[in-house]
């Protein structure tokens, strides 16, 4: 029954504001009769001044951006791109399959430096390097 009070309530402050407004009353006596300050008076009869005003501005048509459907949207635009992205993945198997290749194989991540700072070199003997391009080495003839 208070929700029913209230737009009695409304209308009764909307009567007075208007009453005012038109000329037939005082803003005291208005504020009297309304039981309220002047000071309250003058509050509401501004914020139904600014609500008028508002209500007389041209709406804007169509759907109104907010920030739940831009979410909505960009959600919708990740799953059909996801979907596109694993077709796309699956086309791509199938012509590896096809052409019989080999699937590529993924880098290894780098290591990390140490809490020391520099990174330690994987050591490289050369040599031993050499000699598999070289083949064997030579047999020693001792000559000299």
């Amino acid at each position: 029954m208070a929700k029913a009070e209230r737009v009695t309530d409304g209308r009764r402050v909307a009567v007075g504001l208007l009453e005012v407004l038109a000329g037939v009353k005082t803003p005291a006596s208005a504020s009297a009769e309304l039981g309220i300050s002047l000071t309250h008076y003058y509050h509401l009869e501004a914020r139904a001044l600014g609500a008028l005003v508002a209500a007389c501005e041209p709406r804007t048509r169509g759907r109104q951006a907010t920030p739940e459907r831009r979410v909505a949207e960009l959600e919708k635009d990740r799953a059909r791109l996801e979907k596109e992205l694993a077709r796309q993945q699956a086309l791509t198997r199938a012509a590896q399959r096809s052409l019989e290749l080999k699937r590529p194989v993924p880098a290894r991540p780098r290591e990390k430096p140490k809490a020391g700072g520099r990174r330690q070199r994987r050591p490289v003997v050369r040599a031993l390097e050499a000699t598999k391009l070289l083949g064997s080495p030579p047999e020693a003839t001792g000559e000299g």
